[in-house]
């Protein structure tokens, strides 16, 4: 369900006539702090990152987002007043777009480092019905991630930020070098076969796979390295701002992919508009961000490789606090149960949407991974049918 959410928050930036404010801005901050090297234990939700960071004595939920500029909730900013320093655009993964004000946040600490004067921009996390949910008050960006290095211990659930060099643990791995964009977005090239994704964002704010964009995943079926594919199509809100867009997406396995030395097997890989590389993928790796020297260094750790097993479908708020289903992936347990987009779901499992339970419940049972569904659900003519899933393997009889 939700691992077909590749790009649950992923932020580019369209300049406007403000461009050059916004620029500027975007290279303010600092740490201060001469010598650190300090600790804090993160929270897993739906695959992705969940920090705290403390603001003027209050603890908060951000999401680590190496996809993303740093960001405050419009809560705590109405809440804070921060002053407005610039304004401009962005465009979220679903290409669609707003105008924000960007802002200076005078201090925060992150596992007791102190960060000054970083730029972020103000956004709307209720737009996005899933990211409502998560009930975040902002976002760890790249701009702020820049200050420091970061090393993402996944085997401990731990990030560890230091401005001494390498972590010991770290010393016979390869690094990766990477480049970066006007936001700070980390960038790489990753070969699939003889096809080439270039200018990948390394994306923590994505909890799916790997995304390439049409043209690099038709490639991958022409070569036969994608050899079965499947269509997926619907209606989703996956972008930051929340609006339900309709697509068809291609999903297909490869069994492997090459990013300079490291070779990584058994990878899901989706079309989509641009080419991104997920947490699924990056949490089979404590992961050491080398700002200083922009590199990158993954050692495997002991987490199991997905299997990839999914219901088929996504999921979304429907019309007067009902739930339904927004897309369906041809051949999967749900097509094959004959469920498509637009029908309403009136339980599952133990949520009873007819007696009050809601889409955030059905989020938090998403993120408990269950095995199994029981679906009661009501078809465009009222008909009302039970249907049962077991997770799969796309493909798998």
């Amino acid at each position: 369900m939700l691992k077909q959410i590749l790009a649950i928050i992923g932020i580019g930036i369209l300049f406007g006539s403000c461009s050059m404010k916004w620029n500027k801005a975007m290279q303010m901050g600092s740490t201060l702090q001469k010598e650190f090297n300090a600790e804090v234990t993160f929270d897993s939700y739906l695959r992705l990152i969940i920090v705290p960071v403390e603001i003027e004595g209050t603890t908060y939920r951000f999401l680590f987002d190496t996809g993303a500029p740093f960001s405050i909730s419009q809560e705590l900013q109405n809440k804070l007043e921060y002053k407005t320093i610039a304004k401009g655009n962005i465009v979220d993964t679903d290409k669609n777009r707003t105008k924000v004000n960007y802002v200076s946040v005078d201090s925060l600490l992150i596992a007791d480092v102190p960060f000054y004067k970083q730029t972020a921009f103000v956004a709307d996390f209720k737009a996005n019905p899933i990211i409502a949910c998560m009930e975040l008050d902002g976002i760890i960006g790249s701009n702020l991630m820049r200050h420091c290095n970061w090393l993402i211990k996944e085997d401990e659930q731990v990030l560890q930020l230091s401005n001494d060099g390498l972590p010991e643990s770290m010393k016979d791995v390869m690094p990766i070098p990477f480049k970066v964009d006007v936001q700070y977005n980390m960038k790489m090239d990753i070969n699939i076969g003889n096809v080439k994704a270039s200018n990948c964002t390394v994306d923590y704010g994505s909890n799916g796979s790997l995304l390439v964009n049409k043209t690099a995943f038709k490639q991958l079926e022409e070569n036969g390295i994608v050899k079965e594919s499947f269509t997926e199509k619907g209606a989703s809100s996956s972008g930051l701002l929340g609006e339900v867009r309709s697509f068809e997406n291609k999903i297909g396995h490869v069994d492997t992919v090459q990013i300079e030395e490291v070779t990584i097997s058994n990878v899901l890989v989706k079309s989509g508009y641009s080419n991104i590389l997920g947490r699924e993928v990056l949490s089979r790796y404590n992961v050491f961000i080398d700002w200083q020297n922009h590199e990158l260094r993954l050692m495997r750790n002991n987490k199991a490789s997905s299997a990839y097993e999914v219901f088929g479908m996504q999921v979304g708020p429907g019309n007067n606090n009902a739930v339904a289903v927004q897309a369906v992936i041809e051949n999967s347990v749900a097509a094959q149960a004959g469920i498509h987009p637009m029908m309403e779901i009136l339980k599952v499992n133990e949520l009873d949407f007819t007696q009050g339970s809601n889409f955030c419940d059905y989020i938090h049972l998403m993120d408990s991974k269950p095995s199994e569904l029981l679906l009661k659900i009501k078809d465009g003519e009222g008909v009302v049918s039970q249907v049962k899933l077991r997770k799969k393997r796309l493909g798998e009889k």
